[in-house]
């Protein structure tokens, strides 16, 4: 199987799914205890799971330098959404240009030995399988401090009330579903408001463009209600 047949499958299965995704949240958020489509937020800006090496490959490809690239994905956008939005740039020619380095490297392996045909496609398939989640991956709704401010204010809690509800593994939804005269839609909105507001001032500060704002927006609604749905999950006891 060539890296060409492995790239297009992967992404014709990746977009199905990101569809799925987005009809699944909308159709069962009130009642949904899944977690976000996205990873749990609580990493700093920029940390996407990519090395710096990674970073680097994807500002090169996009025409943008590594700080400008990592401007852009603490404004909410995916790498292929920032990909798609630069004029002959595109999210399948962001995963040619991360997978190459990598697919060398097999190659490489099974030209010295150190790695089977066999070894070598199975290794490249998982290798694609990641780089379509990363590149499709947002930063989701970061509980940092003026979300968490802008939770406490509509739920009528301290900030650390929050936080602690949150350590207890109970969902935003859970904590506005309790407190009389709140709710998770309400504070879905209260979210978004805040949010786009934070956008349109990276505007008039010159650090985000007004296509970028855009695409941010119209994906905030699906990225905050999973953020407010997201039950944490239960953390590993650590070892004696």
């Amino acid at each position: 199987m060539t890296a060409e047949r492995i790239r297009k499958i992967m992404l014709g299965l990746a977009g199905l799914a990101i569809l799925a995704g987005v009809a699944l949240a909308i159709a069962t958020a009130p009642s949904s205890s899944e977690g976000p489509l996205s990873p749990p937020p609580g990493r700093a800006a920029g940390a996407r799971g990519e090395d710096s090496s990674d970073v680097a490959i994807a500002a090169r490809y996009i025409g943008v330098s590594s700080v400008q690239l990592r401007r852009k994905l603490s404004s909410d956008l995916t790498l292929a959404e920032i990909a798609n939005a630069t004029t002959g740039r595109s999210a399948s020619g962001l995963f040619d240009a991360l997978l190459a380095p990598r697919a060398a490297r097999l190659r490489n392996a099974v030209s010295a030995g150190r790695l089977s045909e066999a070894k070598q496609e199975i290794k490249l398939a998982k290798l694609s399988k990641r780089l379509l989640k990363e590149i499709h991956r947002h930063e989701g709704i970061r509980v940092g401090p003026v979300d968490r401010a802008t939770t406490a204010r509509y739920l009528g809690l301290s900030v650390e009330r929050v936080r602690a509800a949150i350590r207890s593994r109970h969902s935003l939804a859970q904590i506005a579903s309790s407190r009389r005269g709140r709710s998770a839609a309400g504070l879905i909105r209260a979210l978004i408001r805040t949010k786009t507001t934070a956008l349109a001032a990276a505007v008039r500060a010159g650090k985000l463009s007004r296509a970028a704002r855009s695409t941010s927006i119209a994906t905030l609604p699906r990225r905050v209600s999973n953020e407010v749905y997201f039950v944490p999950p239960k953390r590993a006891s650590r070892a004696n």
